[in-house]
Order: structure tokens, then sequence, then C-alpha cells
């Protein structure tokens, strides 16, 4: 094929590359970095730790899963594995915008420009 630019050159190569990327280096390439701050949501062998907070330690890309060190058990260095569906991401600082104003019958609640933490987000 004959390409008439830099960039279209660029683009060529990147898509050839990810072509040659196996599912278990693309799983690694896009895992949540250590460090990575998550809350608990379907642990169905231990049910009383959904909803505790933890960190992302590593990624296991060949069992796709996670080795999450929960914030109580630090001092035990304790982790567990969780596969991504298990847990939400949590996002510090952020600032939300153009998020449409929330009504119940008690309060009306706006959110945009307020800072806050992500935990979960369902488009």
């Amino acid at each position: 094929r004959n390409l008439s630019t830099a960039g279209e050159a660029a683009i060529s190569s990147a898509d050839f590359r990810r072509e040659e990327l196996s599912s278990k280096e693309q799983r690694k390439l896009m895992a949540l970095p250590p460090g990575t701050r998550v809350m608990a949501l379907t642990l169905y062998d231990q049910p009383e730790r959904n909803g505790q907070y933890g960190k992302i330690v590593s990624y296991e890309a060949d069992i796709d899963k996670y080795e999450v060190l929960m914030d109580q058990d630090w001092r035990l260095n304790f982790t567990i594995q969780m596969s991504q569906d298990q847990f939400a991401q949590r996002v510090e600082n952020c600032t939300l915008h153009h998020v449409p104003p929330m009504k119940s019958k008690e309060v009306e609640l706006n959110l945009n420009n307020d800072r806050c933490a992500v935990v979960q987000w369902f488009p």
C-alpha cells in the first residue's frame, strides 16, 4: 500500500503493532497501575469486604486478576485477588461538569463544579 503522508504511516504502524499484541499483552497494557484506589463490589467468598476500600498492588495478566491490598489489612500485608468486575476504581479529587440536577422528595442536588471522589459510574 502506498502511504501519502507521514501521519498515515504512523497510524498504519500503530495499527499493525496493535494487531501483533496477544490478548495477554493487551490486558497487561490496559491494566490499572499499582496504587490505584478501588472499592470491592462483588466478593462472593468474602461478602463482608464488599464496600471496603483498598489499592492495587499488582496485575497478573496470565490469570487476568489484580492483587488488592485492602485498607483494613495493610498491617498484615494481606492481599485479595480480584477480577476487574469485582471492584470499582475510586477517582479522587475530581470535578464534575454537565451533570443533570437530581431531585428527590427531600432535596434537590446539583453536583456541577463540586469537588468529589467518583466510585462508580454507569453512563
